[in-house]
């Protein structure tokens, strides 16, 4: 056994492994936690093969018949577009998915309505969304296989018989046009017409150029290509639909389902995300009703009487401040605008409140509603892996004063996920540590028979008693082989612990385990 850390022979051990066998997924990206999200997304009923390099994926796509690629936009940078057009351009029926930011979205906005990115994954990600995300990729990538295995032309034999149907039609006609001209003559109109009857109908039509296929076949042909392309731009449009409403974009949501419905989209899923629309715009109805109300009750606040004071803080010049402060304070929270529009939200009014009496009780109660709501967002970013965007939250409910077991609750989840996160992404070389006890992996009988050479490359946490412990497999030359045969033996291993500041902790490493036929 040998343990080595390089990119070493993963293309022969593909090219092998594989025995014309598609690979479903292919991820070019350096960011260990991605992977590391799309593995747990993807699980083991799914192949998932890594490269660092836009190089190395070109090599594997060449020789492994690669179906799903998915893109790590901020690995290639600026050239990931240019990296889709050519990889497009070579390997046409290739699934390609994209992963980065909003900046990064808008850059491939061209290739991703020309349908040539399929979808487009804003990260950081959940392993749920991933799942929703690679799911529609193998259900696109394994509809586009079973079209290209539909036979688009018949059989040859029947081409020929064909043929020579239309040749014995062709020398009846011949016949016919003889015993016709020799009862009435020959006259200049009809001694031509024998002669050229027989040429309009070979008695074998070549292999290489089929005929026109019967109007019934023909028709099915012509309308598979017909709907393939409006196939493809209904799911786009129920992707977009989907994206825009989860990430509360209601006007593109919107736009989104109308042109599904536009381009002949039926059934249940157009129905929920119908039902799911009309929700939001009723709550948005309900909103701008209620901020007109306000908006006449308070004649003119806030834009006529909100005046910014000297530490930013607004306040408000009428007969009873305080009380039309909470009152739109209240409107807003209702509205569950906490901190948009800008001037004009919960928070504004609520700061507004405090500097003119922090110890109002209406003031408390509002802040407590805020406070709530705000940590509530914080735990649904949380769930979805947004850790920037929770810390945010339960940074606006604590600027209102609010604090509680929920959100000290939610705040310590954050830092142990974040932590977490930090830890998992922190991997080191098995080569950089000490191994005290190794065990020699089990070489799997399967192999043995067919004198078969791999390796499997996995992750692993050297505990703080130096044992091994979290397992995972990173990658493997020939999948479902020699992964549980190194997980076995790897588990048995032991390390001398890692020490920092003069205390043992516990390390994330990656090692990769070679098999040689004996």
């Amino acid at each position: 056994m040998q343990v080595a850390q390089d990119y070493g022979g993963a293309l022969d051990s593909l090219r092998f492994s594989l025995a014309g066998e598609i690979v479903e997924l292919l991820v070019l990206t350096d960011d260990p936690l991605f992977l590391q999200t799309l593995r747990e997304a993807v699980g083991a009923a799914r192949r998932v093969w890594h490269v660092p390099t836009s190089d190395k994926a070109s090599d594997l796509l060449v020789a492994g018949q690669v179906g799903i690629l998915v893109l790590d936009v901020l690995t290639l940078e600026a050239q990931a577009a240019r990296f889709v057009g050519q990889i497009k351009q070579q390997f046409p029926d290739l699934v390609v998915v994209a992963a980065g930011s909003r900046e990064n979205e808008a850059a491939l906005a061209a290739l991703i309505s020309s349908g040539m990115v399929y979808r487009f994954i804003h990260k950081p990600m959940s392993p749920g969304r991933a799942r929703l995300f690679t799911d529609a990729a193998v259900k696109k990538f394994e509809d586009q296989r079973r079209r290209l295995a539909t036979p688009a032309f018949p059989a040859r034999s029947k081409i020929v018989n064909r043929g020579w149907l239309l040749a014995g039609i062709a020398a009846l006609a011949a016949l016919l046009a003889a015993a016709i001209w020799g009862l009435h003559g020959a006259s200049p109109t009809t001694t031509a017409a024998p002669q050229a009857a027989p040429q309009a109908a070979p008695a074998e039509i070549p292999a290489s150029a089929p005929p026109p296929a019967p109007p019934a076949q023909a028709q099915a042909r012509q309308d598979t290509q017909a709907l393939a392309g409006p196939a493809e731009e209904r799911e786009r449009l129920l992707a977009r639909a989907e994206n825009a409403l989860l990430e509360e974009r209601w006007d593109e949501a919107a736009t989104a389902i109308e042109a599904a419905r536009r381009a002949g989209v039926e059934g249940g899923r157009l129905a929920f995300l119908t039902a799911q629309l009309a929700k939001s715009r009723e709550r948005a109805k309900a909103a701008q009703a209620q901020a007109r109300a306000a908006e006449n009750g308070a004649s003119g606040a806030p834009a006529a009487a909100g005046i910014a004071s000297p530490d930013n803080v607004p306040t408000v010049q009428q007969a009873d401040p305080l009380a039309q402060l909470l009152k739109n304070a209240n409107e807003r929270l209702a509205q569950d605008q906490l901190i948009q529009p800008e001037n004009d939200n919960a928070k504004y009014y609520l700061l507004a409140a405090r500097a003119i009496d922090a110890a109002n009780g209406g003031l408390a109660a509002a802040a407590q509603d805020f406070g709530a709501r705000a940590t509530a967002k914080a735990r649904r970013a949380l769930a979805l892996e947004q850790f920037d965007a929770a810390r945010s939250w339960l940074d606006e409910a604590a600027a209102v004063g609010y604090s509680s077991a929920d959100s000290a609750s939610a705040l310590q989840e954050l830092e142990t996920a974040v932590a977490g996160r930090k830890f998992l992404s922190n991997v080191v070389s098995a080569s950089e540590l000490t191994a005290l006890k190794t065990v020699q992996p089990r070489y799997p009988e399967k192999a043995d028979r067919m004198r078969l050479p791999g390796w499997v490359e996995l992750d692993f946490t050297v505990a703080d008693s130096g044992e091994v412990r979290d397992v995972a497999v990173h990658g493997a030359s020939a999948p479902g082989v020699f992964e549980q045969s190194a997980i076995e033996a790897l588990s048995q291993w032991r390390y001398q612990p890692v020490v920092r500041d003069g205390k043992p902790v516990a390390q994330r490493a990656r090692i990769r385990i070679r098999f040689n036929p004996g």
